[in-house]
């Protein structure tokens, strides 16, 4: 179920159950082999993702979370993911942190407590992604532990690719997964949205 909501004057809609609003906002891309297959259109063309940190929560010290969010980005790089996305023709993922500021920035992370969560009563939501502004917001109402950023950026991260919600609770696209690790259906995932940028 989807609902309305008003993002800094841009109209998106929003998952009401995890505030996710990729399902609505995806351009798909028309293949004869996959013919609704997810057109990413996010990295430059060595695969780099370029990231930056906006603002910072007031739970952790600013190099506690620049950490948990560089464990978030390494899932997606662990030796087994790059063998696996190699072994399938995608190459590897690299990422890129710019500095707070940086106008071409493929995605943005901000701590957030205002409107966006508050009016809609999304204070218990940890996070919510805007694909069309390319910003993951994190409701900073909650206590974030470095773990939990790690859990909840790796999964938006997840978004920021294309990959859809998984109801398997191992998956790290489960929406309320805490895994660290790619699964092979996350792999699978993965392997399809990074396709189109391949060939």
């Amino acid at each position: 179920m989807m609902k309305l909501l008003i993002v800094f004057g841009a109209m998106i809609f929003v998952c009401v159950k995890c505030g996710s609003t990729r399902r609505h906002s995806l351009k798909l891309l028309k293949k004869e082999d996959k013919p609704n297959i997810v057109q990413t259109e996010l990295m430059n063309d060595d695969k780099t993702i370029t990231y930056q940190i906006e603002r910072y929560s007031n739970d952790q010290p600013k190099e506690i979370i620049d950490k948990a969010v560089t464990d978030a980005f390494f899932i997606y790089q662990r030796d087994y993911v790059k063998d696996y996305l190699e072994e399938h023709g995608c190459g590897f993922l690299k990422f890129e942190q710019l500095p707070s500021g940086s106008t071409d920035a493929d995605l943005t992370i901000t701590f957030i407590y205002d409107q966006v969560f508050k009016k809609y009563s999304q204070k218990d939501y940890t996070s919510l992604y805007s694909r069309s502004k390319r910003t993951m917001y994190l409701n900073d109402a909650h206590d974030f532990s470095p773990r939990l950023i790690t859990a909840i950026v790796a999964h938006d991260v997840g978004h920021h690719l294309g990959m859809r919600h998984s109801y398997n609770r191992d998956d790290v696209m489960c929406e309320t997964s805490r895994n660290y690790w790619l699964t092979e259906n996350d792999l699978k995932q993965l392997v399809d949205n990074l396709e189109c940028l391949v060939h």
